[in-house]
Protein backbone atom coordinates (compact mmCIF):
# COMPACT_ATOMS: atom_id res chain seq x y z
CA UNK A 1 0.00 0.00 0.00
CA UNK A 2 1.26 3.46 -0.83
CA UNK A 3 0.46 4.84 2.63
CA UNK A 4 2.91 2.35 4.13
CA UNK A 5 5.46 3.32 1.50
CA UNK A 6 5.02 7.02 2.30
CA UNK A 7 5.39 6.38 6.02
CA UNK A 8 8.58 4.44 5.36
CA UNK A 9 9.91 7.27 3.16
CA UNK A 10 9.12 9.82 5.88
CA UNK A 11 11.21 7.73 8.25
CA UNK A 12 14.17 7.82 5.86
CA UNK A 13 13.92 4.17 4.82
CA UNK A 14 16.20 3.87 1.78
CA UNK A 15 14.80 0.44 0.96
CA UNK A 16 11.40 2.12 0.56
CA UNK A 17 12.99 4.64 -1.83
CA UNK A 18 14.39 1.74 -3.86
CA UNK A 19 10.97 0.10 -3.86
CA UNK A 20 9.33 3.32 -5.04
CA UNK A 21 11.96 3.73 -7.75
CA UNK A 22 11.45 0.20 -9.06
CA UNK A 23 7.66 0.12 -8.71
CA UNK A 24 6.78 2.66 -11.42
CA UNK A 25 10.00 3.00 -13.41
CA UNK A 26 9.13 0.92 -16.47
CA UNK A 27 5.59 2.27 -16.74
CA UNK A 28 6.76 5.89 -16.43
CA UNK A 29 9.56 5.47 -18.96
CA UNK A 30 7.25 3.78 -21.46
CA UNK A 31 4.63 6.52 -21.02
CA UNK A 32 6.98 9.48 -21.36
CA UNK A 33 8.91 7.95 -24.27
CA UNK A 34 5.68 7.29 -26.16
CA UNK A 35 4.18 10.69 -25.38
CA UNK A 36 7.26 12.84 -26.04
CA UNK A 37 9.37 10.68 -28.38
CA UNK A 38 12.55 10.82 -26.30
CA UNK A 39 15.48 8.55 -25.72
CA UNK A 40 15.52 5.97 -22.95
CA UNK A 41 18.38 7.84 -21.24
CA UNK A 42 16.43 11.12 -21.16
CA UNK A 43 13.36 9.33 -19.84
CA UNK A 44 15.48 7.68 -17.12
CA UNK A 45 16.97 11.06 -16.14
CA UNK A 46 13.51 12.56 -15.81
CA UNK A 47 12.29 9.61 -13.77
CA UNK A 48 15.25 9.82 -11.41
CA UNK A 49 14.73 13.53 -10.80
CA UNK A 50 10.98 13.00 -10.30
CA UNK A 51 11.57 10.18 -7.81
CA UNK A 52 14.02 12.28 -5.81
CA UNK A 53 11.66 15.26 -5.80
CA UNK A 54 8.83 13.08 -4.58
CA UNK A 55 11.08 11.69 -1.85
CA UNK A 56 12.14 15.19 -0.79
CA UNK A 57 8.51 16.34 -0.72
CA UNK A 58 7.55 13.40 1.47
CA UNK A 59 10.49 13.90 3.85
CA UNK A 60 9.78 17.64 4.14
CA UNK A 61 6.09 16.97 4.78
CA UNK A 62 5.00 18.77 1.60
CA UNK A 63 3.11 15.79 0.25
CA UNK A 64 -0.26 14.80 1.53
CA UNK A 65 -2.13 11.83 0.09
CA UNK A 66 -4.47 13.50 -2.37
CA UNK A 67 -4.67 10.37 -4.48
CA UNK A 68 -5.43 6.70 -3.82
CA UNK A 69 -2.00 5.95 -5.23
CA UNK A 70 1.36 7.70 -5.22
CA UNK A 71 1.65 7.03 -8.96
CA UNK A 72 -0.31 10.09 -10.27
CA UNK A 73 1.70 12.37 -7.98
CA UNK A 74 4.99 10.87 -9.18
CA UNK A 75 3.93 11.05 -12.83
CA UNK A 76 2.81 14.68 -12.51
CA UNK A 77 6.19 15.56 -10.97
CA UNK A 78 7.85 13.76 -13.89
CA UNK A 79 5.83 15.71 -16.44
CA UNK A 80 6.77 18.94 -14.69
CA UNK A 81 10.45 17.92 -14.81
CA UNK A 82 10.06 17.26 -18.54
CA UNK A 83 8.49 20.70 -19.07
CA UNK A 84 11.30 22.35 -17.11
CA UNK A 85 13.87 20.58 -19.29
CA UNK A 86 12.11 21.74 -22.45
CA UNK A 87 12.01 25.33 -21.18
CA UNK A 88 15.72 25.16 -20.32
CA UNK A 89 16.57 23.75 -23.76
CA UNK A 90 14.62 26.57 -25.43
CA UNK A 91 16.42 29.35 -23.57
CA UNK A 92 18.91 31.32 -25.58
CA UNK A 93 21.43 33.87 -24.34
CA UNK A 94 20.05 37.38 -24.15
CA UNK A 95 21.63 39.56 -26.81
CA UNK A 96 20.82 42.65 -28.77
CA UNK A 97 19.07 40.37 -31.26
CA UNK A 98 16.99 37.70 -29.51
CA UNK A 99 16.68 35.82 -32.78
CA UNK A 100 20.39 34.96 -32.90
CA UNK A 101 21.01 31.27 -32.46
CA UNK A 102 24.10 29.87 -30.83
CA UNK A 103 25.99 26.82 -32.06
CA UNK A 104 26.61 24.93 -28.83
CA UNK A 105 28.16 21.79 -30.30
CA UNK A 106 31.74 22.78 -29.49
CA UNK A 107 34.81 22.60 -31.71
CA UNK A 108 35.67 19.26 -33.22
CA UNK A 109 32.43 17.62 -32.14
CA UNK A 110 30.61 16.01 -35.01
CA UNK A 111 26.98 17.01 -35.47
CA UNK A 112 24.61 14.13 -34.87
CA UNK A 113 21.34 13.66 -36.71
CA UNK A 114 19.55 14.99 -33.64
CA UNK A 115 21.74 18.10 -33.52
CA UNK A 116 21.17 18.72 -37.22
CA UNK A 117 17.43 18.29 -36.81
CA UNK A 118 17.41 20.68 -33.85
CA UNK A 119 19.47 23.17 -35.83
CA UNK A 120 17.11 23.02 -38.82
CA UNK A 121 14.08 23.40 -36.55
CA UNK A 122 15.66 26.40 -34.86
CA UNK A 123 16.46 27.93 -38.22
CA UNK A 124 12.88 27.31 -39.42
CA UNK A 125 11.54 28.88 -36.23
CA UNK A 126 13.81 31.89 -36.67
CA UNK A 127 12.61 32.39 -40.25
CA UNK A 128 8.97 31.98 -39.25
CA UNK A 129 9.31 34.52 -36.42
CA UNK A 130 10.95 36.99 -38.80
CA UNK A 131 8.04 36.55 -41.25
CA UNK A 132 5.46 37.28 -38.55
CA UNK A 133 6.08 41.01 -38.45
CA UNK A 134 4.98 43.29 -35.64
CA UNK A 135 3.28 43.19 -33.22
CA UNK A 136 3.40 39.37 -33.21
CA UNK A 137 7.16 39.13 -33.61
CA UNK A 138 7.78 41.55 -30.75
CA UNK A 139 5.10 40.06 -28.53
CA UNK A 140 6.28 36.46 -28.86
CA UNK A 141 9.90 37.52 -28.45
CA UNK A 142 9.04 39.44 -25.26
CA UNK A 143 6.94 36.59 -23.87
CA UNK A 144 9.07 33.54 -24.71
CA UNK A 145 12.63 34.87 -24.79
CA UNK A 146 12.47 37.62 -22.22
CA UNK A 147 9.82 35.93 -20.05
CA UNK A 148 7.52 38.95 -19.96
CA UNK A 149 4.22 38.36 -18.17
CA UNK A 150 0.81 38.81 -19.81
CA UNK A 151 0.40 41.95 -17.67
CA UNK A 152 3.67 43.34 -19.03
CA UNK A 153 2.56 42.58 -22.59
CA UNK A 154 -0.76 44.33 -21.91
CA UNK A 155 1.05 47.45 -20.73
CA UNK A 156 3.77 47.45 -23.40
CA UNK A 157 1.40 46.90 -26.33
CA UNK A 158 -1.41 49.08 -24.99
CA UNK A 159 -4.15 46.48 -24.62
CA UNK A 160 -7.04 47.39 -22.33
CA UNK A 161 -6.88 44.20 -20.24
CA UNK A 162 -4.91 40.98 -19.74
CA UNK A 163 -7.53 38.87 -21.53
CA UNK A 164 -7.06 40.90 -24.72
CA UNK A 165 -3.27 40.60 -24.48
CA UNK A 166 -3.53 36.86 -23.85
CA UNK A 167 -5.87 36.44 -26.82
CA UNK A 168 -3.53 38.41 -29.10
CA UNK A 169 -0.54 36.32 -27.95
CA UNK A 170 -2.55 33.16 -28.70
CA UNK A 171 -3.42 34.41 -32.21
CA UNK A 172 0.23 35.29 -32.82
CA UNK A 173 1.29 31.83 -31.68
CA UNK A 174 -1.27 30.29 -34.05
CA UNK A 175 0.19 32.36 -36.92
CA UNK A 176 3.67 31.13 -35.98
CA UNK A 177 2.47 27.51 -35.95
CA UNK A 178 0.92 27.94 -39.39
CA UNK A 179 4.16 29.41 -40.74
CA UNK A 180 6.16 26.57 -39.18
CA UNK A 181 3.80 24.02 -40.71
CA UNK A 182 4.36 25.60 -44.15
CA UNK A 183 8.12 25.68 -43.51
CA UNK A 184 8.03 22.01 -42.48
CA UNK A 185 6.28 21.10 -45.71
CA UNK A 186 8.80 23.09 -47.75
CA UNK A 187 11.70 21.42 -45.87
CA UNK A 188 10.22 18.01 -46.62
CA UNK A 189 9.97 18.83 -50.33
CA UNK A 190 13.55 20.13 -50.53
Amino acid sequence: MDETLITSLKNGDMQALGELYSKYRQEFIAMIRAKYKMSNDDAMDIYQVATLRLYNNVVKGKMTMMYDSIKPYLFSIGLNVYKEMVREDMKIPLSSNPLEWVDDRGEGQEATDEALLKESLLEATKKAIEKLGDPCQSMLTRFYYFRASIRQLMEEFGYKNEATAKNKKYKCLQQLRELLQKEKIQMALA
